[in-house]
């Protein structure tokens, strides 16, 4: 479980350093230790309780082998391939014996609920051409406010200057203010415009 929950960390790192890359190396060896192990007490395949008779161990094999694919394969897009690394991460319903039984318990449901989904997407479906219908084409413009009062053709981007009253640091800092920005009908709305109150009163309409 520690190895896991390590391992979720390190692939959860937006610049990881480089030498996180024998990490890699070393918790593939763990996780293959550990199949291994269960294939020499239970066997491979053959009989009833083997490792792949588990459907559990599947996932387990199937995050064993990508692991060694992309490693030490040549299959040119290996970017796309190293995304099923995220599957580790799964590893911990098969170490926990409670998150087993409330996935078995969650796969049984869907099935059982099946018409209730048909039906939702159905309904999912109908306000969605609605809404396509209505606002196909329309949220595309955006008005920006120009600063061509405020400077001239020697103007540097990098250089600070005054407009509306303002001073700016750089010509970034005057696009992306908040406040730069202005919106006409039919328009997408402004940048950032009331972030907490969208989110609670549609996550309020989305139930």
């Amino acid at each position: 479980m520690c190895t896991i929950l390590t391992n979720c960390c390190f692939m959860a790192m937006s610049d990881p350093p480089h030498w996180t890359k024998y990490l890699e190396y070393t918790f593939t060896g763990i996780y293959t230790f550990e199949s291994a192990i269960k294939m020499l007490a239970r066997g491979f395949c053959v009989g009833p309780f083997t490792f792949l008779r588990d459907p559990w161990n599947w996932l387990d094999f199937s995050v064993i082998v990508m692991a060694y694919v992309t490693e030490f394969v040549d299959l040119g897009n290996v970017s796309a391939l190293r995304t099923f690394r995220v599957l580790r991460a799964l590893k911990t319903i098969s170490v926990i014996p409670g998150l087993k039984t409330i996935v078995g318990a969650l796969i049984q449901s869907v099935r059982k609920l099946a018409d209730v989904m048909i039906l939702t997407m159905f309904c999912l479906s109908v306000f969605a051409l609605i809404g396509l219908q209505l606002f196909m084409g329309m949220l595309r413009q955006k008005c920006v406010r120009s600063p061509a009062h405020c400077i001239n053709s020697s103007y540097n981007t990098n250089d600070a200057f005054v407009c509306n009253n303002k001073t700016w640091q750089s010509m970034e800092d005057f696009i992306t203010n908040e406040g730069a920005f202005a919106t006409t009908a039919p328009s997408s709305p402004s940048q950032d415009s009331n972030f907490a109150l969208t989110h609670v009163a549609g996550s309020v309409f989305a139930k």
